[in-house]
């Protein structure tokens, strides 16, 4: 961190993989705990199953995590690709001792909707 701003690559893992803070708490207990279930996110995390399970999916479609079927439960374990282990490592020490920033960056960010209406309004070249 420099001058009170975030790492570029903290922030672009950032804009690219983290929607939400619960989110980045679920990625990191699972880097902590390497595999837990569902019902064990929602007891440590105090949230909802449905919020962490949409939460989960996202993970897996950006490679952070993977999943497996053990006794009829599903187990997720913390798997992200190489390119990213070390992005997540320095983002869980930043977490730990610059936990506003980090929180900023993420709300900070436009999600995906505010993006797709805000384009609407873009202007355009008359040409194209």
């Amino acid at each position: 961190m420099t001058n009170g701003r975030l790492d570029p690559h903290i922030e672009n893992f950032i804009a690219s993989c983290i929607n939400s803070v619960e989110q980045l708490e679920i990625l990191l207990l699972l880097r902590q705990k390497s595999e837990l279930d569902v019902e064990t996110i929602n007891r440590e995390l105090r949230t909802s199953p449905t919020s962490v399970e949409k939460r989960l999916s996202d993970l897996i479609r950006k490679h952070l995590i993977t999943f497996r079927e053990a006794d009829g439960r599903v187990i997720y374990r913390y798997e992200p690709i190489e390119t990213h282990i070390a992005v997540i490592d320095d983002l869980a020490v930043l977490y730990g001792t610059h936990r506003v920033a980090i929180i900023n960056a993420i709300f900070s960010k436009p999600t995906d909707k505010l993006k797709d209406f805000s384009e609407a309004f873009r202007l355009r070249d008359k040409g194209k």
